[in-house]
């Protein structure tokens, strides 16, 4: 009778074990036993990466998303970040110096910016492309997460358009007809390939996969070299996640910009990586 009732037991830790094997929970879920292979605790969106594709249907259109996903607070005056709707004359710590006449410096990106990704380093003068591509990663930000799409509006989400995201990617399901996932919001923001331009357009022309490899369009770089406009990637066992620098420590708390999950939507905030992150630059920023 022994031998007999150890055999179900066996067969149940088998059944269990294979489980937990094909659980990926999305970015901030716990990772123990259930994690994908090789993940760090605690880090990226860790969903199976959809089949690139350019353009296609842009989803469901119609019911709006609930306000609230994935948008975060108003802009936060001395957070470094010369937010949408803050001016230097509203912010100057963030912003650089008000100036209400003569010449140079007039623009609300514009003065010597300090370290906020999109102040220019000489006032109202030409901004970088990494600083380009900041000002559109600010579009994004507030928009549902929506896996194999990359679709946002130049002037940002409102709570008619935001979008909602809900279930545990792939699994998931997305009301509206903006937002993107990790992949689709970095290849819109880097622009690339180079006919990827246009905000409004859906595509997702690339996954982890592609940006974990170097090519001719972006290539590792030093860590400690990091700057705005710079990504971190990472990738194992057939997921991962991608997120764009804006600022900080690179190898401590960082200023991220990241469609980080169904539940988060696209986010922007401090966060730390592990060392199964490496960075990458943009060719040409």
């Amino acid at each position: 009778m022994g031998w007999i009732r150890l055999v179900p037991l066996a067969l149940l830790g088998a059944l269990v074990s294979a489980c937990a094997a094909t659980d990926v929970p999305e970015q901030g879920e716990p990772k123990g036993a259930a994690g994908a292979a090789g993940a760090p605790a605690g880090e990226g969106e860790l969903t199976p990466d959809p089949p690139p594709a350019s353009g296609g249907a842009a989803g469901a259109a119609g019911a709006a998303g609930a306000a609230g996903t994935g948008e975060l607070a108003g802009p936060i005056c001395g957070d470094g970040v010369c937010d949408p709707g803050e001016s230097a004359c509203t912010c100057s710590a963030d912003c650089g110096p008000c100036n209400t006449g003569g010449s140079g410096g007039g623009a609300p990106s514009g003065g010597t910016g300090g370290g906020a990704p999109s102040g220019g380093a000489s006032g109202g003068g030409a901004k970088t492309p990494g600083e380009e591509a900041m000002l559109r990663a600010e579009s994004g930000i507030g928009f549902s997460y929506w896996w194999g799409h990359g679709r946002f509006l130049p002037e940002g989400p409102s709570a008619s358009n935001a979008g909602s995201c809900s279930g545990s990617c792939p699994d998931c399901s997305h009301s509206g007809s903006y937002g993107g996932d990790c992949s689709g919001y970095v290849a819109k923001i880097w622009q690339v390939p180079s006919s990827n331009t246009d905000l409004t357009k859906d595509s997702h022309p690339y996954s982890t996969a592609d940006f974990d490899e170097d090519g001719s369009q972006w290539s590792t770089i030093p860590q400690g070299s990091l700057k705005a406009g710079d990504a971190m990637v990472y990738r194992s066992g057939g997921a991962g996640h991608i997120f764009l620098f804006g600022k900080g420590d690179p190898w401590g708390s960082m200023y991220a910009y990241e469609c980080k999950g169904c539940s988060a939507g696209c986010v922007k905030g401090y966060r730390t990586v592990s060392s199964a992150y490496h960075a990458i630059r943009r060719t040409g920023y």
